[in-house]
């Protein structure tokens, strides 16, 4: 009996998979706004650790920034997602 054979998935081109990529970052990024959005966002980043933190407050800018319409003024304010960096103004969401 000859061995079986799975057919195989299309192999996807370079841009497909940038644009798969792109589009699991734009969920990640909401997904963070979502929790920064609804829960106790110092709480939640404090069980992190600071490069956690700081992808986090990056996602939370990002999502920000798209949902203004890609205006950078009207987005979240970085400094106020960083509580844990003493060089920037301290302040929360909701913390």
């Amino acid at each position: 009996m000859p061995p079986m054979e799975f057919p195989r998935a299309p192999k996807e081109t370079t841009q497909e998979r940038l644009d798969s990529a792109a589009e699991t970052l734009a969920d990640l990024d909401a997904a963070m706004h979502s929790i920064w959005l609804h829960t106790n966002w110092h709480w939640q980043t404090s069980r992190m650790a600071t490069p956690e933190r700081e992808a986090a407050a990056a996602a939370v800018r990002r999502h920000s920034v798209v949902l203004g319409g890609g205006d950078q003024e009207d987005a979240v304010p970085l400094a106020s997602l960083r509580w844990w960096d003493d060089t920037t103004q301290r302040g929360s969401h909701n913390g």
